[in-house]
């Protein structure tokens, strides 16, 4: 399962997203300005993970449309989990990128992308 799509989609959800991982809530968000990001997450968990979005939507603020689109699945959010991906606020836990990740010249170039 550890592939160029999937090192991009860790970099794009630490980035842009978000993963609630806790007993009773397990969610995964992304969040873009760009329609064209959201729709490459949908079709990269797709292809990869045959799982559907559960919910898009779009906000305005600022006059400038947010695009979000969530996953509430427990198997995929457990999956982000153990590939390395950081959960909770971001800002309040310390991560680092995934050795598997890191230990390829592709796939980390995928993950900064």
């Amino acid at each position: 399962m550890n592939n160029q799509d999937v090192a991009l989609l860790i970099g794009l959800l630490t980035g842009d997203g978000h993963i609630q991982h806790k007993e009773h809530r397990k969610i995964i968000s992304f969040h873009s300005k760009e329609i064209e990001t959201i729709t490459l997450v949908e079709q990269l968990i797709l292809k990869n993970f045959q799982i559907r979005k559960t919910n898009c939507y779009t906000d305005n603020r600022d006059n400038h449309t947010r695009y979000k689109l969530f996953y509430c699945n427990k198997n995929l959010t457990e999956k982000f989990v153990s590939l390395g991906c950081p959960f909770g606020n971001k800002t309040n836990v310390s991560f680092s990128i995934p050795p598997w990740i890191t230990a390829h010249k592709l796939f980390l170039k995928r993950y900064l992308q």
